[in-house]
Order: structure tokens, then C-alpha cells, then sequence
């Protein structure tokens, strides 16, 4: 039976084949290193992007809370104002055009007599506005006044830290 080994050889641990195992542990290690390395810079660049959207938002909530009142506008419908003083339905609207759930939003309705003085201020709640809508809501009626004026006093949300 013919010897497994070369000519001359009585073990097969010979210094070519220790050389041969090294080059493929080294290249083994290489390519273990890249992997792992490749997998972080992956990770890191998912996260990464993570940051820049949570960033944009941040910025985005930010702009909207420093400039509610941009966002967020009142308006009356047409009312019926007698001759001798009074006001009656009178509609108010709040339009929330942010991308944010306002929570509580109050609007001062003063009514104002023919000689310019206000007789009267009301304040007339509208809860829970949701993202780009408008909430009506009536406001009292008054027996004396000529015109109105009106104007957004409190607006809480959660959403906007306010």
C-alpha cells in the first residue's frame, strides 16, 4: 500500500503545510474583520439616517410651536347686529392648519357698543382640533353691541409641548 505522505515524510506537519494554514486562518480573520466591519458601518448608517429624520421632525415641531399662531386662525361667519345694540349668530371658526392635534384652543369674543367701548367679553372654547381642520362654534349671544372682535387666546397641546 502506497505511503499517504510525500517521499521522505513521516508527518504531515510539515513547515509548507503550517504556512498553507496560516495564509487561510489569516484570510479567514480578513475576511471575518470585513464583515463585522461592514455590518457597523450599516448599522451606523441606518442609524444615522434615523438621526437626520428625528432631527428634521424636532426642527419641523419646533418651527410649528414657535410660530402657532401662523398655524392656527380664527374667523367669524356674518352675525346679526340690531340697530338699537345686540348681537346674534355669531359663528366662530378655528382652522388648524399644522400637522399637530391642538388640545384646547380659546378665543376672546368682545363685543363692542356704537360709542366704541366694549360692553362684554366672552371666552368660547373649541377641544380637541385635530391636524388640518376647521372647528365652528357658536358664540353667546348679546343684547347690546354693534360689531365684535375676537381673538385667539390660549392654545394647548400635548403634541407641541404647550
Amino acid at each position: 500500500m502506497p505511503h499517504p505522505y510525500p517521499e521522505n515524510s513521516t508527518t504531515p506537519y510539515t513547515a509548507d503545510n503550517y504556512y498553507k494554514f496560516g495564509v487561510i486562518v489569516k484570510y479567514l480573520l480578513y475576511t471575518l474583520v470585513a464583515i463585522i466591519i461592514f455590518a457597523s458601518w450599516h448599522d451606523y448608517q441606518r442609524q444615522s439616517d434615523n438621526d437626520v429624520q428625528f432631527h428634521a421632525e424636532n426642527v419641523e415641531k419646533t418651527n410649528t410651536r414657535n410660530n402657532i399662531t401662523y398655524f392656527v386662525r380664527a374667523s367669524a361667519t356674518n352675525f346679526q347686529a340690531i340697530a338699537l345694540g345686540g348681537i346674534s349668530n355669531l359663528t366662530l371658526n378655528v382652522a388648524n392648519t399644522s400637522k399637530y392635534m391642538l388640545d384646547d384652543v380659546d378665543v376672546e369674543v368682545s363685543y363692542i357698543k356704537a360709542d366704541g367701548d366694549i360692553y362684554k367679553k366672552e371666552i368660547v372654547n373649541f377641544p380637541y382640533i385635530a391636524p388640518n381642520q376647521i372647528m365652528s362654534a357658536k358664540a353667546p349671544t348679546s343684547p347690546r353691541g354693534v360689531r365684535v372682535t375676537y381673538q385667539i387666546v390660549k392654545i394647548k397641546s400635548r403634541a407641541l409641548g404647550l
